[in-house]
């Protein structure tokens, strides 16, 4: 593996994000540079995983760095939610120390980050923080692909929340007529906020909370296989949508 095409791409998220934040770019611009960034993120995987990789590193880059970034709705929410996945990250792959040590230094770095972000917000990590988190987190699930599906299929759970909360955005805004990438407060924790916590700080602990619950079956999923994984993935995935329904959010 070439380090210096993941150093490519996470520079390059990095950048876009950061151009997004100061001038506001396309949609269709930055979604080339994501898929610009999922492609050097292959190259990197390229001797491993081949042209599987290729694919997969580029969905998951488009995947986690919009993740990332439409959850990042409240203070705290978006950095909590990923310092969890990558502590999770960290003891899955603790065997394998490229893996833990990244997941270790991302995890880390937002614990600082957190310190001014959470309750009351003296820093935003803006577009350049949250691409540049999701794209280092969809590093760390390909070298989870790399040890094997149960292993991946677990490192997916772990990364489970934003995932889960797009792809209900996905759904709510397609059954209401709207383009997919319109904004709203219809987010599963905007609607916990609005109708139950009625504090943003107190909402953004719960999801957290869900997120903890998420990286504990991810490391049983490790154990079980992929068989069983599967399963107990699809199981996660149901009593999540169920809650997002429950909160008017699909």
């Amino acid at each position: 593996m070439v380090a210096g095409w993941a150093l490519l791409g996470l520079l390059v998220i990095a950048i876009t994000g950061g151009l997004d934040d100061r001038f506001g770019l396309s949609p269709r611009l930055r979604l080339l540079a994501e898929l610009v960034a999922g492609v050097a993120l292959g190259m990197h995987f390229w001797d491993v995983l081949g042209w599987g990789g290729m694919g997969l590193a580029v969905v998951l880059v488009l995947l986690m760095s919009n993740a990332i970034n439409l959850i990042d709705g409240m203070n705290g929410l978006a950095a909590g939610n990923a310092l969890i996945s990558a502590v999770g990250i960290a003891i899955l792959l603790w065997s394998i120390p490229a893996g833990a040590g990244l997941a270790v230094i991302l995890a880390a770095s937002l614990l600082g980050f957190l310190f001014w972000n959470y309750p009351r917000a003296k820093t935003f990590m803006g577009d350049s923080g949250s691409l540049s988190i999701g794209y280092l987190l969809a590093m760390l699930l390909l070298m989870a692909a790399a040890q094997g599906g149960a292993t991946f299929l677990a490192a997916l759970a772990m990364v489970g929340f934003p995932l889960y909360d797009t792809a209900a955005g996905i759904i709510r805004r397609w059954r209401r007529g709207r383009p997919i990438f319109d904004g709203d407060r219809d987010h599963t924790y905007d609607r916990l906020d609005q109708l139950y916590l009625r504090n943003p700080a107190k909402t953004v602990a719960v999801v957290w909370l869900v997120s903890g619950v998420l990286v504990l079956a991810g490391l049983v999923m490790g154990k079980v296989g992929v068989g069983m994984g599967l399963v107990l993935g699809v199981l996660l995935a149901a009593v999540l949508f169920w809650g997002a329904y429950r909160l008017g959010s699909l």
